[in-house]
């Protein structure tokens, strides 16, 4: 027999079981969420002043990532604030598009501590990247998962922008040292060089 644990007008998305089974973590609003199996006790984990569009726990449940949107002005200009009903675009450079959307923002994983309080803004564990974790056009948060002792993050990456990244399809797994904060490719080892590609001849 089935019924419904919600009955709010709002889409709730992302459900996954926690704490043991005894509650569920889900989406609601852009916030973090988690109610009792039976759809009681809703409670509000997050207050994060951006969306979240992804989750994903630590194993020992002490930590949680948030897929979050940053503004993006790599190929496409941030039009001028004194011009704010300004739509034109000012394209400087490639990828400024995915199929069916401009691109003015990308995903970042952030790192956010599980308390009884609730979780933090987190940090972006690509902090100062130009690149999109989960990957467009099509990545989740599949790309993204925990080591069995919660102390790494493995995350698939495509660290190109512009036009390397118009004529590339290589990604690499990065391994995210939550201790250190540090974090290694491996797919390549530390002093790999990418070939030179002359952009101007193709193949045929």
């Amino acid at each position: 027999k089935q019924h419904s644990l919600t009955t709010t007008a709002a889409s709730e998305s992302d459900a996954t079981w926690i704490d043991g089974g005894k509650r569920i973590a889900f989406l609601t609003c852009g916030q973090l969420w988690s109610m009792n199996a039976d759809g009681t006790d809703r409670r509000q984990l997050t207050k994060s002043e951006i969306d979240i569009e992804g989750y994903i726990f630590s194993p020992d449940e002490k930590k949680v990532i948030l897929i979050k949107s940053l503004p993006y002005h790599e190929s496409i200009k941030k039009n001028p604030d004194d011009l704010p009903l300004a739509t034109g675009r000012r394209v400087t450079d490639l990828m400024y598009r995915h199929w069916d959307h401009y691109v003015e923002s990308i995903q970042h994983p952030f790192l956010a501590e599980v308390t009884t309080e609730g979780v933090g803004q987190g940090i972006d564990i690509l902090e100062g990247e130009p690149f999109e974790c989960p990957m467009e056009p099509f990545g989740g948060i599949e790309q993204l998962a925990w080591s069995p002792d919660s102390k790494t993050i493995a995350y698939t990456c495509r660290k190109k922008i512009g036009m390397e990244y118009a004529t590339s399809t290589d990604s690499d797994i990065f391994l995210y040292n939550i201790g250190t904060r540090e974090t290694r490719n491996l797919c390549k080892p530390a002093d790999w060089k990418q070939p030179a590609t002359d952009m101007t001849h193709t193949r045929t």
